[in-house]
């Protein structure tokens, strides 16, 4: 059996994201903002960077990595959602993402973490 190239990409979705995004919204004659959930469970897969993780300190060590988060076409982040992806342990990180690359196929979204062990 032969698969196309979306076929071939849509399994190894084997990760959810939920995305994030800050929204404004009129209270009266106040503009406030507000996180509201875009995507909660969005299909999706991850390519990690070559670049360290993880940086020894005097006091908790410091991790901070740029990773790729692929997934389908259809969801359309920006730059500045905040990702929570679930692995498939069930093991959760945040991250913060860049500029989206979009592809017939699917779509790419650099994804920087930034945290303490």
């Amino acid at each position: 059996m032969i698969f196309s190239d979306e076929e071939t990409l849509t399994r190894t979705y084997h990760m959810k994201a939920k995305v994030m995004r800050w929204e404004e919204y009129t209270d009266g004659y106040e503009t406030k903002q507000e996180e509201v959930t875009k995507y909660p469970d969005m299909p999706c897969t991850m390519q990690r960077s070559t670049r360290k993780n993880a940086t020894r300190t005097e006091g908790p060590n410091e991790i901070e990595y740029d990773t790729v988060l692929l997934h389908p076409p259809g969801f359309m982040l920006k730059a500045g959602d905040n990702v929570t992806v679930t692995y498939k342990n069930g093991v959760t990180a945040a991250f913060e993402a860049g500029e989206p690359y979009f592809f017939e196929t699917h779509h790419e979204v650099p994804l920087y973490r930034e945290d303490e062990a």
